[in-house]
């Protein structure tokens, strides 16, 4: 049993560990939570109840799209109940061993008998996410699946109660009681004994909780979870709760609740309350699981001529594989004749990123329009840009600022890698606080993770 624990907790860090690689679509978190937790019985004569339990687990999942995820993990749970017994108990045809030839009956009556039962598991849960958006930075999760259940000890307590031995012997016809000397009085209950191993279950499980993003890959949940044993964990016995001893009724072998014949069904049950904390989750939980790059088109008037002849020798430089120093030197001889309408093709231009990245995502116009402003700075050093970085809302605005900065970095150095002054950018960061359209929304946030371009001089 150990081993597979080991096993279950090493595969799923991991299927984590590669996380990040997989565009947020898989995440690792741990989870603890607590709440009636118990085996659930109809004991035949007493009065049964579930007591609080406790868990903890490590889980991993696999988002196929934006709503539905697929997920395994390894969590131990204790499982506690109680059992409280007002009745007799009758053993008949018995020899006593101070008088082999004498047969006779054994009523035990036990009186405010309680017992208490404690059991551990090692639960493999197997279960199937939906997930939707509620706002910019939280999440409902619901969850349903099947786990397999493992019973790794457990054992039977008795401290409140008494029990009382009588005997009724047929040859003297009458009952005997209160003879401690020949075992038969009232006894105190201080019984403790293991429960034996119960065999595997399988159980159906439950969550349904909200998330809440602390960042553009951590996550906190709270939640509900259920539980509920397909499997009857019971054997089939005959034994007696307890077996008193031929000799001194002190003295007794306990068979216990669930290894007696006071229960011929027997479930794990249980519901409470769950935490958790997870990486590697797209914070974003409405996007799929694996964002394809967002260009973001502008509006812009019909190009003049020089930009056209701009556009059409960078294309037919890409057909031909030339040289893109090459490619820049045509681009300057054009650039000569009309630097006005240069500077207003690139003037408000937007360069789009994908969510929690600071990559550019650059599509062929992004590419000749940077590529044209950077040669319009390298003949006229007049001009000087304002690279201006933003995000959407998710996550705290402090990381925002901080990504919105890094974002006009990554489009600054490729600026300077196509032969712009360095010293004549400037970069800053906006984050999260000037949006051009609803965080409420996919495309939405997409527009607003972007670096504009501002020309100057």
């Amino acid at each position: 049993m150990k081993r597979l624990v080991i096993f279950m907790a090493a595969a799923a860090l991991a299927c984590g560990a590669q996380a990040q690689e997989a565009g947020h679509s898989n995440y690792i978190g741990i989870n603890i939570g607590g709440g009636l937790q118990g085996m659930a019985c109809s004991p035949a004569q007493g009065d049964h109840t579930l007591g609080l339990g406790l868990g903890a687990g490590v889980h991993y999942a696999h988002f196929f799209g934006p709503h539905f995820g697929l997920g395994f993990g390894v969590r131990y749970a204790s499982a506690a109940s109680s059992t409280l017994y007002n009745f007799t108990e009758s053993t008949t045809d018995l020899t006593h061993s101070s008088n082999p030839g004498v047969r006779y009956d054994l009523n035990t009556t036990f009186d405010h008998w309680r017992e208490h039962q404690r059991l551990g598991f090692v639960s493999v849960p197997v279960e199937l996410f939906w997930r939707v958006p509620m706002g910019s930075a939280w999440a409902l999760m619901v969850g349903v699946g099947a786990q397999a259940d493992f019973n790794v000890g457990g054992t039977y307590r008795a401290d409140e109660g008494t029990y009382t031995t009588t005997g009724h012997f047929h040859a003297i016809g009458h009952r005997v009681q209160d003879l401690p000397q020949h075992g038969f009085s009232t006894y105190d209950a201080d019984f403790e004994s293991d429960i034996d191993r119960l065999p595997v279950g399988v159980s159906l499980l439950a969550d349904l909780g909200v998330r809440r993003a602390l960042g553009h890959a951590w996550g906190l949940y709270l939640g509900l979870y259920g539980t509920y044993g397909l499997s009857n964990l019971a054997g089939e016995s005959t034994e007696p709760l307890v077996n008193i001893g031929s000799g001194d009724a002190s003295q007794m072998d306990y068979n216990g609740t669930f290894g007696s014949s006071q229960v011929d069904a027997l479930r794990l049950v249980g519901v409470g309350v769950k935490v958790g904390l997870d990486f590697g989750w797209s914070c974003d939980a409405a996007q799929p699981a694996k964002e394809e790059p967002v260009l973001v088109q502008r509006e812009e008037p019909r190009p003049a001529e020089p930009v056209r002849r701009e556009r059409q020798v960078l294309q037919e430089q890409q057909e031909r594989q030339q040289p893109a120093a090459h490619v820049v030197e045509q681009v300057q001889e054009q650039k000569a004749s009309a630097p006005a309408e240069v500077r207003r093709r690139i003037e408000g231009m937007t360069i789009a990123f994908d969510f929690a990245s600071s990559e550019p995502q650059m599509g062929t116009e992004d590419d000749l329009a940077l590529r044209a402003i950077c040669v319009l700075m390298r003949e006229d050093p007049s001009v000087k840009v304002l690279l201006v970085g933003h995000t959407d809302d998710i996550g705290s605005a402090e990381s925002n600022l901080q990504l919105g900065q890094e974002r006009a970095e990554a489009v600054r150095r490729r600026m300077v890698e196509l032969g712009a002054p360095a010293t004549s950018i400037a970069t800053s960061s906006r984050g999260e606080e000037q949006p051009v359209a609803t965080n409420a929304t996919d495309e939405g946030r997409a527009r607003n993770r972007r670096v504009e371009v501002l020309v100057e001089g």
